[in-house]
């Protein structure tokens, strides 16, 4: 390896080069760095990582006899032992699976976080030198931007204007703050939000920065700073009565509504020099609303034909579109999430915009009835979202996102003169915080058999006792799409 030390948009860094390997290889990386002074020993490392891992180690080593304060999750019991004059902390982890942002669980990602120290007075400190760093004012280029619209309008404007500005090189922390702030770009993302927190507040918004951790914290938990995960925003217009949101600039444009990715999640806010945690409102179910409705006709030859809606609404509309895009791609992963059978194809899906949301229409063709002699048995049309079933493997206590409602119902046109040979009875299940609830009926006026079932869950905390109603919830919604109803004709 080749080292190269260089200067890239004012900052110093080293590029290493590799020679041309020409065989297959295996390159083990260490680093090791030496500090001009003492320091705390501190850290925080994710165990889960984009692509599987066989084994990892941590190890630390700490004066002997000297205060260690660890924090962890999914990773097991460590080891300790003595090593000469230091105290010896070992973490040993198999089989790691990969980690993915699809998912409606909010606090299953392993990590360990480690400290000589613990509290919050320690972070709060180094928060706050960063929340006084200096801040330009708005730069010419962004300066239209603070007339163009309403006030909504402005502030996404800004988001976007600084999401899309350029970032300083890969390889340069994110959580670096200059102070005073460059007046142009390359800046940083921690950077970046403090420069939109300042110029908010010049578009007829009150703002002040929050701060989410990877944990939660308190008096008795490692302060390591490497557990505060990034900046975000609380913003509340300037008019009497008006309620907060909160604004994780990654979402890259202003929604109106709280971001998905700070719902649920352990937020701080300074005051003097103490963190205070910021509660923010997960919402009730009703305001997170997925609906899948399928619209078919069925002919008399068995087959099941038509178009079905999709309907997302706050929490969900963040989970589906990111960010408000509503691409290709997007589109794309909806449809394999929710219909792993849909046969896709690049500009089937039409979207548009609803309240806090999007609706997303797909042609579908289901699988043919079984016809024999006059009869047929017609097979439900349902969805199998392929992150639904990952609740059924938590054993424990685990946080959800928001809470929600996820209803799916059908309305199949049949031929005339056909009719159900005899309808299921109606199914009501209440476990507490969630319920469950399926139905079939017939309007012979307009020849329509219709369909519906229905999970709400009215809580993002999921304890014990609401594991087994939503489990046995999301075991009938899943057995829903596998009934058939048998038809013939009068």
């Amino acid at each position: 390896m080749l080292p190269r030390e260089t200067v890239r948009d004012g900052l110093p860094v080293v590029d290493v080069l590799f020679p041309d390997l020409q065989e297959e290889f295996i390159m083990a990386f260490s680093v090791r760095e030496v500090f001009p002074k003492s320091l705390f020993m501190d850290d925080f490392v994710w165990m889960h990582h984009e692509l599987p891992q066989w084994e990892q180690r941590i190890t630390v080593d700490v004066p002997q006899d000297m205060p260690f304060v660890i924090g962890s999750s999914g990773v097991g019991q460590f080891k300790k032992e003595r090593v000469g004059t230091v105290d010896r902390y070992t973490w040993s982890v198999v089989n790691t699976p990969s980690w993915s942002d699809r998912t409606l669980l909010s606090d299953v990602r392993g990590y360990i976080a480690f400290s000589m120290r613990k509290g919050t007075e320690a972070l709060a400190k180094k928060l706050s030198d960063a929340e006084k760093a200096a801040v330009p004012d708005v730069p010419a280029a962004a300066r239209p931007l603070l007339s163009r619209g309403d006030r909504e309008k402005r502030i996404s404007s800004l988001m976007a204007w600084l999401d899309e500005a350029p970032e300083l090189a890969d390889g340069v922390a994110p959580s670096l703050v200059r102070n005073p702030i460059p007046a142009e770009g390359p800046w940083t993302r921690w950077e970046k939000v403090l420069l939109l927190n300042r110029w908010a507040q010049t578009t007829d918004w009150q703002s002040r920065i929050i701060w989410l951790s990877a944990y939660t914290l308190g008096d008795e938990a490692p302060a390591t700073p490497a557990a505060i995960l990034r900046p975000a925003l609380e913003l509340t217009p300037k008019a009497k009565g008006s309620t907060p949101v909160y604004v994780d600039l990654l979402q890259g444009h202003f929604s109106g509504e709280t971001s998905l990715s700070l719902r649920g999640r352990p937020l701080y806010a300074l005051n003097g020099m103490r963190l205070e945690p910021v509660r923010v409102s997960s919402g009730s179910a009703e305001d997170h609303r997925l609906s899948i409705e399928w619209r078919l006709d069925l002919d008399t030859a068995g087959a099941l034909s038509g178009d079905v809606h999709v309907f997302v609404r706050n929490g969900w509309a963040d989970f589906f579109f990111p960010g408000g895009r509503t691409d290709e791609e997007m589109i794309h992963r909806l449809a394999s999430e929710l219909f792993p059978s849909l046969t896709y194809a690049p500009g089937i899906g039409i979207v548009r915009p609803i309240k806090y949301g999007w609706q997303v229409t797909f042609p579908a063709t289901l699988k043919q009835s079984i016809v024999s002699d006059g009869s047929m048995l017609v097979p439900y049309p349902a969805s199998y979202p392929v992150w639904l079933t990952e609740s059924l493997q938590q054993t424990e206590e685990f946080g959800l996102r928001f809470p929600f409602i996820l209803e799916q119902s059908f309305a199949i046109k049949l031929p005339a003169k056909w009719a159900p040979v005899m309808l299921p009875a109606r199914l009501e299940r209440a476990f507490g915080r969630v319920r469950y609830g399926e139905s079939v009926t017939m309007n012979r006026t307009r020849n329509t058999l219709s369909g519906e079932a229905k999970i709400v869950l009215s809580t993002s905390r999921i304890t014990p006792d609401v594991v087994l109603g939503l489990g046995e919830s999301i075991q009938r919604w899943m057995a829903f799409g596998t009934k058939n109803l048998p038809v013939r004709s009068r």
